[in-house]
């Protein structure tokens, strides 16, 4: 015998599709308006909304409501080096950095530079970021990487010719400290994890690696393999 489906699963249903149509960012109904619509308790408004947050269709902010998911398309190649800010601002929002630490780390022959941000699309929070150089990249470009500058143009501003090595993509549950980093306000969900190894073109010389975590509500990524 089937079971009948659960009442806020068919509500999740029906807000994704009357959702699904809005700009990213559009601020939706709460949970009380819900219930008084669709004439149900605040609990199962309430679980419908987690449910579609679940699904990265929308995105709750503690005090400032619900508000639908961006999902803005994020290439990942093995060619390019693309710029956050370039990107992000190419699709027509705004890109920006909440917070920003630069330090060295290790000591002789493991000297690194290493840089970790919280990156935001419109204020929101996006992705939060560890880029490490070896010491003899570290030194030339640290003078660049103390506000909002991106990698790829302190790698080109500071002579490299920067290409994508080595990526890898996974789909997991970060720790507690990289969930508070990417603002969830619940139990941490599942992010993009990316893992990239930067190399320069002319001298094949390694000269950065990245780990990020980026939130699906934020981002859907693309993938090219490429020969």
């Amino acid at each position: 015998m089937t079971r009948p489906r659960a009442r806020y699963l068919e509500l999740a249903e029906y807000l994704e599709e009357r959702w699904k149509g809005l700009p990213p960012g559009t601020a939706v109904e709460g949970e009380h308006v819900l219930a008084a619509e669709f004439e149900v308790n605040r609990l199962t408004a309430r679980e419908a909304v987690r449910e579609l947050e679940r699904r990265a269709v929308v995105r709750r902010h503690p005090g400032r409501g619900t508000f639908t998911a961006h999902r803005l398309r994020y290439r990942l190649d093995r060619q390019s080096t693309p710029s956050f800010r370039a990107l992000i601002a190419s699709l027509g929002h705004h890109p920006g950095v909440s917070r920003s630490e630069v330090r060295w780390t290790g000591r002789a022959a493991s000297r690194r530079l290493t840089v970790e941000r919280v990156l935001t699309v419109d204020g929101l929070v996006a992705s939060t970021r560890i880029d490490t150089f070896p010491a003899r990249v570290g030194v030339v470009v640290e003078s660049l990487l103390g506000g909002d500058e991106s990698i790829s143009s302190a790698l080109i501003d500071s002579g490299w010719k920067p290409r994508r090595d080595r990526v890898e993509v996974a789909l997991r549950c970060p720790s507690t400290s990289i969930a508070d980093c990417l603002g969830y306000a619940t139990a941490p969900m599942p992010a993009w994890c990316v893992r990239s190894r930067t190399v320069d073109r002319a001298s094949g010389e390694q000269i950065h690696e990245s780990e990020g975590w980026m939130r699906p509500d934020m981002f859907e990524l693309d993938v090219v393999l490429e020969p």
